[in-house]
């Protein structure tokens, strides 16, 4: 497996435990996901059972402790063999509702975690990550002409910490914490009010502090980015040289 191949992997395990973390029973898409790598690894259509010998020697090779847990850290964490018969065994069993489809979801969601991790590692010298490699792409932007509620809504929907966005040359973010200073003890008709100023309006009234953000190339290492996180703080803005588009956003999260 090339490492192109092993990243696209590795972004839709991301994507589908993003989905269960926020359905409590949304393990399907981890194990659609699991069934396309086992499918690509095997060259055939089987089953979750008969996929695992293809499976196994990825994570052996590329997770950081082989997929078992660090040593005398057992009780801490499951490794991959007993994970993948638990979402294996969970996945042939007749009910998948309710408390068996929220520990099923569960175990789906720690098995991705390892696959993630070894799939990240797949040929990858530490000193040559890329931030491209780590970013999500397209990321959801503010604009300034939109209303403070309705920017208050986008992260409330979507769990974002922060929306950057453009004003001239510059690239700033909007977080969750400046949005929360914003409307700290105001009630009644002095809250609605403040939801409906623009971005604009309270930028340049100075009613919220927006932090700048300076934008790094995707083909900047993960280290060389990490040094605009020391003055800047998260997240990093990732843009190509001449481009006024945004092409991905990387959180701490995201290099965890």
């Amino acid at each position: 497996m090339n490492r192109e191949c092993a990243l696209s992997f590795r972004d839709q395990f991301r994507d589908a435990r993003y989905y269960a973390l926020e359905d409590a029973e949304g393990y399907q898409k981890i194990l659609f996901v699991l069934e396309r790598l086992g499918s690509y690894l095997s060259e055939s259509q089987k089953d979750l059972g008969r996929y695992k010998p293809c499976i196994r020697p990825l994570v052996k090779c590329h997770h950081p402790n082989g997929g078992r847990p660090p040593e005398g850290y057992s009780h801490y964490f499951m490794d991959f063999d007993t994970l993948y018969e638990m979402v294996r065994e969970g996945r042939n069993d007749a009910q998948h509702q309710g408390a068996v489809a929220r520990i099923l979801t569960s175990h789906s969601v720690q098995l991705s975690i390892i696959l993630e991790d070894a799939l990240s590692n797949v040929e990858e010298p530490e000193k040559d990550r890329k931030i491209k490699d780590y970013m999500v792409r397209n990321p959801v932007c503010a604009y300034l002409w939109q209303p403070i509620g309705f920017i208050r809504q986008i992260m409330l929907e979507n769990s974002f910490s922060c929306l950057p966005f453009q004003c001239g040359d510059t690239w700033y973010v909007v977080s969750d914490c400046d949005i929360a200073r914003y409307l700290a003890d105001c009630k009644g008709e002095d809250r609605k009010k403040k939801l409906n100023k623009t971005l604009e309006c309270v930028k340049k009234s100075g009613e919220i502090t927006l932090m700048k953000k300076a934008v790094v190339s995707p083909d900047k290492t993960v280290s060389e980015a990490l040094e605009r996180v020391k003055c800047q703080g998260w997240p990093i803005l990732v843009k190509r040289d001449g481009c006024e588009e945004l092409l991905g956003i990387v959180a701490a999260f995201d290099l965890m």
